[in-house]
C-alpha cells in the first residue's frame, strides 16, 4: 500500500471516528458538555492513532491551512479533502 493511500485512509478512519463520536453525544443527549467532551476526546484519541501516519487533520479547515503554509501540496491537500 503506498504513502498516500495510507495517509488518506487514514485521515477517512479519522474523520469517521470524530463525526461518529462527536455527533453521537449530541443525538443522545449528552448535553453541550458532554458533546464538547465527546468531540475533545475523540480528536485527542486521533491526534495519538493517526496522527503519525497522516498528521491527524481529520478537518478540511486544518488541510486548507497546512496547504496555504506549504506543509502538504496542493494534491495532497485534495486527497486529503476527498477522503475527509
Amino acid at each position: 500500500m503506498s504513502d498516500s493511500l495510507k495517509k488518506y485512509l487514514a485521515e477517512f478512519v479519522g474523520t469517521f471516528i470524530l463525526v461518529v463520536i462527536g455527533v453521537g453525544a449530541a443525538v443522545a443527549g449528552a448535553g453541550y458538555v458532554g458533546t464538547a467532551v465527546a468531540f475533545g476526546m475523540a480528536i485527542v484519541i486521533l491526534a495519538y492513532s493517526v496522527g503519525r501516519v497522516s498528521g491527524g487533520h481529520v478537518n478540511p479547515a486544518v488541510s486548507l491551512a497546512m496547504a496555504i503554509r506549504g506543509d502538504i501540496s496542493w494534491k495532497e491537500f485534495c486527497g486529503y479533502v476527498c477522503a475527509q
